[in-house]
């Protein structure tokens, strides 16, 4: 049996049309990934820094802002703070007795966290920031955020941020009212998420 030319033009635009019909396939799938990625919510850190008194006591604050372009939802945080030698502990999943906020956090939306104020031994402001100096001891701020984006799969976001140890000197600002803040850092641990 002999192909008539007909045939083999037939032959070939079937072949061409479904290698069309693949890449078709490719494409809808592609953006459909990534359409997926940019539509769901993302929390990451904003802004992070220590309130520092005259008399050695430290609070930080905490911002998670919501760069997606979607709410994330049943968002749950826990964090914990204090004064640690370095390196600090991995951060793992929070205790369950530790108190969590639960929360809807918009696109575009930030959401503050308030650390309890603690302090080092007796130690005034400046006393505490030459101890910071030391590489193997820090103020630390480690949280925990879970929230589930629009197409209900949940995700986690770690963190972990620190006042001095490896990320001395540390920086000082002053605010409107002549606070004392100093920058709190990322820690080269304990900073994932998905």
């Amino acid at each position: 049996m002999q192909w008539s030319l007909s045939d083999k033009i037939a032959v070939g635009a079937c072949i061409a049309g479904f290698a069309q019909f693949l890449a078709l396939l490719a494409t809808i799938w592609t953006m459909h990934r990534f359409g997926r990625r940019q539509l769901r919510a993302y929390i990451a850190l904003k802004q992070a820094r220590v309130l520092l008194e005259e008399d050695g006591n430290v609070q930080a604050t905490i911002e998670l802002y919501n760069c997606g372009q979607t709410p994330a939802y049943a968002m749950k945080v826990s964090h914990m703070s204090g004064f640690s030698s370095y390196p600090l502990k991995a951060v793992g999943y929070p205790p369950e007795n530790l108190r969590k906020s639960y929360s809807i956090l918009g696109a575009g939306g930030s959401f503050a966290i308030l650390t309890k104020p603690c302090r080092y031994e007796s130690l005034n402001r400046n006393a505490l920031l030459r101890e910071v100096e030391n590489p193997n001891f820090v103020f630390g701020v480690r949280g925990y955020c879970t929230y589930e984006d629009i197409f209900g799969k949940t995700r986690r976001f770690r963190f972990q941020v620190i006042m001095g140890g490896p990320s001395a000197p540390v920086r000082i600002n002053h605010d409107e009212q002549g606070q004392v803040f100093a920058a709190l850092g990322n820690d080269s641990e304990g900073n994932d998420g998905d």
